[in-house]
């Protein structure tokens, strides 16, 4: 259509009955009708018409086109809006999400140096308090040892005496060696 439209317009300049009009507006397209009735040969004249007619056609389309185009871009308006506010909010919320996992990840990070700086003391402390046990059992079986060399009393069980005739007393010993054999109630 455009190509018959172009040629259309051509042909009347070329006639010599349309100044060149870069607009091609109607009242220029009135001017040759007129012209073209009153000054065209009868053999010329339809085909004028016919040019002047396809280049009202072609307007009108274009116009159409044009209309059409503006109600389907308004009719779409809404829809892209809405869109490009599903995208803003998609955005936000990656960005927010985003934003939460780096929380959690430090917040993670941090309670695992705690607890491992907790697991570190902790270790420590137990190994003190294995220490001070074992210093303490030491000093209790020491003392035990003293108290019976003190009463020379000799150990109840004469059959874990070792080569040489040396005896170590185990804590049980020792504790035992210094009761009672009876217990106070029994003995009066």
């Amino acid at each position: 259509m455009l190509t018959m439209a172009t040629q259309a317009h051509e042909y009347v300049e070329k006639q010599g009955y349309a100044p060149p009009d870069a607009n091609s507006s109607r009242a220029s397209l009135s001017y040759i009708l007129l012209l073209l009735i009153h000054s065209a040969p009868s053999n010329t004249l339809p085909k004028g018409i016919r040019a002047v007619v396809t280049l009202l056609d072609h307007k009108e389309v274009m116009r159409n086109s044009d209309r059409i185009t503006v109600a389907i871009m308004h009719s779409l308006d809404p829809m892209i809006n809405s869109v490009n506010q599903v995208a803003i909010l998609t955005q936000e919320a990656v960005g927010e999400t985003r934003r939460a996992v780096d929380c959690l990840y430090r917040t993670g990070e941090e309670i695992q140096d705690k607890l491992q700086h907790g697991l570190e003391a902790m270790r420590e402390d137990i190994q003190q308090t294995a220490e001070y046990v074992k210093e303490g059992a030491n000093m209790l079986v020491q003392a035990a040892a003293m108290a019976i060399k003190i009463t020379h009393k000799e150990p109840r069980n004469t059959q874990t005496l070792g080569a040489g005739g040396t005896h170590t007393l185990t804590y049980a010993e020792v504790i035992n060696n210094c009761l009672p054999a009876a217990h106070l109630s029994m003995m009066a």
